[in-house]
């Protein structure tokens, strides 16, 4: 079953494309990875799928429904953890009180039950102000996990998290998807977290997927062709390899997939009087070699 279904989502900023033809699928229980740079579109793509932006072209469908037609029906079995804000003059208990009784659905056995879920039915009853920033994204999760959601979003969950907290939360993600059935759509810089838990990984750069599939193929070790230049390359000169997904461009660096097309990229760099300083070739996993060369 199908709890998200995206298709050619494209949402600009003025003239800016932040997100182009996105299409991206997540099934019941399965666990995905989002992945890129800061300014991939991670954060715009998510607050378009749980509604907080609205694109300009392309269709969200949660749980069979569109989004925006049925925002009421779908939002309240989606929980979203996304730069969480609390009171800080307040406890964490009581934050999640106000929150719980601002659902019209207040249970004090729930907020229990995930607040010991996270680690922090120990700690209830101390003044947010006095948590650390790891210890508000554990809130967050909480909060997130309140309405029982059938669909866990979660922006860098693992930002402030020591390595303890990161390994506890990486099993606790796993418990909800194998245990529970529920679907995690989470973003990440950490590719081990990633490769360890998903089912599935998703790869954004400027705005376009370079990537879709299983872990293990995208970090099979290959070999890539880095062509480094002493000056911006042209986009609109490789935009047909661009587009099929042969080269990667970041400024002064071009990354060749394909060694067929290795030739006819040299071509293009000589007949435009380009100078090339230097020519690589690295073995690596396509999400390594992305972060390798693009951070």
């Amino acid at each position: 079953m199908e709890i998200l279904s995206v298709e050619n989502l494209t949402k600009k900023y003025g003239k800016k494309v932040v997100l182009c033809n996105v299409s991206i699928k997540v099934s019941k229980g399965e666990i995905v990875g989002l992945v890129g740079p800061n300014g991939a579109g991670k954060t715009t793509f998510i607050k378009c799928i749980t509604g907080l932006l609205r694109p300009e072209e392309g269709s969200i469908k949660l749980f069979g429904y569109d989004l925006f037609q049925n925002y009421g029906r779908v939002i309240k079995d989606i929980g979203l953890l996304l730069e969480p804000a609390f009171y800080d003059y307040l406890t964490a208990l009581e934050n999640l009180k106000i929150l719980m009784i601002a659902s019209n659905n207040y249970n004090l056995k729930k907020i229990q039950e995930v607040m010991e879920f996270v680690g922090l039915w120990e700690v209830r009853n101390k003044y947010v102000t006095t948590f650390s920033f790891g210890m508000k994204q554990r809130l967050g999760l909480a909060q997130a996990l309140m309405s029982d959601p059938q669909f866990l979003i979660l922006d860098e969950p693992t930002i402030g998290l020591d390595p303890i907290g990161v390994n506890e939360l990486k099993e606790k993600l796993v418990y909800l998807s194998k245990n529970k059935g529920v679907s995690i759509l989470f973003s990440s810089h950490q590719l081990p977290h990633v490769e360890e838990i998903c089912d599935k990984v998703i790869l954004l750069r400027e705005g376009v997927v370079l990537y879709d599939g299983v872990p293990k193929e995208a970090v099979k070790q290959k070999e890539y062709y880095i062509i480094l230049s002493n000056k911006k390359f042209d986009k609109n000169t490789f935009e047909h390899e661009i587009m099929n997904n042969y080269l990667d461009l970041r400024d002064n660096v071009l990354i060749v997939r394909k060694q067929e097309i290795l030739n006819n990229i040299l071509k293009k760099l000589y007949d435009q009087n380009i100078d090339i300083l230097d020519i690589d070739i690295k073995k690596a996993g396509l999400l390594e070699l992305f972060y390798i060369e693009g951070q």
